[in-house]
């Protein structure tokens, strides 16, 4: 059975990218495009309780790509992402969820 995440309808959702922990509990990531400009967002899922509400995870500014996610051995969530800001600085950026 499919489950609907819910996220902007004004916006361009790409990229999704999701894990899952032993314990049946999972991140996803995305990417959403807003008035040309790549922000990544996550929604996290708790088994005995469905998923939470979407929230921004990536810097305001600049443009966020390609999210990645995945669980690490202690059922902690690591998503990591390319940044890419003024003067075409591409980085890798990384949000750790407890």
């Amino acid at each position: 059975m499919g489950v609907a995440l819910q996220v902007s309808p004004a916006n361009r959702v790409s990229n999704p990218a999701i894990a899952v922990d032993a314990g049946g509990n999972a991140l996803a990531v995305w990417q959403e495009l807003s008035a040309g400009t790549g922000h990544i967002w996550a929604s996290r899922f708790i088994a005995a309780q469905g998923w939470s509400t979407a929230k921004l995870i990536g810097p305001a500014a600049g443009n966020s790509a390609n999210p990645r996610v995945t669980f690490d051995s202690n059922g902690r969530a690591i998503a990591v992402w390319e940044q890419i800001d003024a003067g075409s600085v591409y980085d890798i950026w990384a949000d750790r969820f407890k």
